[in-house]
């Protein structure tokens, strides 16, 4: 574990989601950033890819979304969501 890992999330809210480590605690958990949040997590909710980046501890948000767009991550997609017309809903109630 060291800083500029490429990992996975395999747990979580952000689970499937690409980060790059920048920085290591001493009771073993790690701060990621990337396209999760900027967290500090267990290192067994991680999957390292096995690639290094150049990256210094504590890098920016836009420095490791960079770095990540160079090893061809994307940006997930967000989920669309429809907006209900309340209208509508009260009409067909009736």
């Amino acid at each position: 574990m060291e800083i500029g890992k490429v990992c996975m999330k395999i747990a979580g809210r952000d689970a499937g989601r690409p980060a790059i480590v920048i920085e290591v605690h001493k009771d073993g958990y790690l701060t990621i950033d990337g396209f999760s949040r900027r967290k500090k997590v267990n290192s067994r909710h991680l999957q390292f890819i096995g690639t290094k980046v150049d990256i210094k501890k504590g890098a920016t948000h836009d420095t490791v979304i960079k770095a990540l767009e160079k090893l061809g991550f994307a940006q997930p997609a967000k989920p669309k969501f429809e907006k209900k017309d309340k209208k509508k809903a009260k009409k067909s109630k009736k």
